[in-house]
């Protein structure tokens, strides 16, 4: 029986243009393998935590030896591990050639164990509510004022939840959208600050004089979501 639960909140994201309600895990923390580690001594073995750590790194190896060999490696109701190899080729004669070509493992967390995990877990829905964004402060440069009035040039700080995207990634943005136009927009891709709760920017020449933000990331899950800002007026 489980003891504690998975807390969730509920989130309004757009999807073809219309409201689409979602499930969204606040502030996930990554357990690394240290971290991993000590959860499993506190899960009560008489193995020494220096022991699962060297257990922990001769399967790393032990995989990496049986997938560069070309076969699959499986833990049993856990994961399989398969190799792959990325790119394209020009003809059936052509060779491997890196970088257009990779060599990568492919991991498949198994049936059994999402069964497992899903009949072990309690979800939770917590009282905190998504914060979409919004501009908390635009910076002057000339002079260093301060206020809430974006302005072309000018240092835009826009805050909220889950902000954070792959910049490396085209289904991943900050976009400044035409509020009388969506398919008129513009891209802001450089940042001074990149975080979940800010994006720092300077606010860049738009051709029109009211719009909204657009912030599109994967938040942690496999499907790529939008949230809004509030219309606002642009100053040239």
């Amino acid at each position: 029986m489980a003891t504690t639960s998975l807390k969730f909140q509920i989130v309004e994201t757009r999807l073809g243009g219309k409201p689409r309600f979602v499930a969204r895990i606040p502030n996930p923390h990554n357990f690394d393998q240290a971290a991993l580690v000590r959860k499993m001594v506190d899960l009560g073995t008489s193995v020494s935590r220096g022991e699962v750590e060297s257990i922990l790194a001769l399967l790393q190896q032990a995989v990496i030896r049986v997938c560069s060999e070309g076969s699959t490696a499986s833990l049993d109701g856990f994961v399989k591990f398969s190799p792959a190899i990325g790119g394209s080729f020009d003809s059936d004669k052509d060779g491997f050639q890196s970088p257009r070509n990779r060599v990568y493992v492919n991991a498949t967390v198994s049936k059994i164990f999402k069964e497992r995990f899903a009949l072990s877990t309690s979800v939770e829905r917590t009282t905190g509510t998504f914060k979409r964004p919004k501009v908390s402060e635009v910076t002057d440069n000339a002079t260093d004022a301060r206020n809430k009035t974006v302005t072309t040039g000018n240092i835009v700080t826009l805050s909220g939840e889950g902000l954070k995207f792959d910049v490396t990634k085209n289904e991943e943005f900050l976009h400044f959208v035409n509020d009388e136009d969506s398919n008129q927009h513009i891209a802001i891709t450089k940042f001074q600050r990149r975080t979940d709760g800010e994006l720092v920017f300077l606010m860049p020449k738009v051709e029109f004089s009211q719009g909204h933000f657009v912030v599109a990331n994967a938040m942690n899950t496999a499907t790529v979501r939008q949230e809004r800002s509030k219309s606002v007026q642009v100053v040239a």
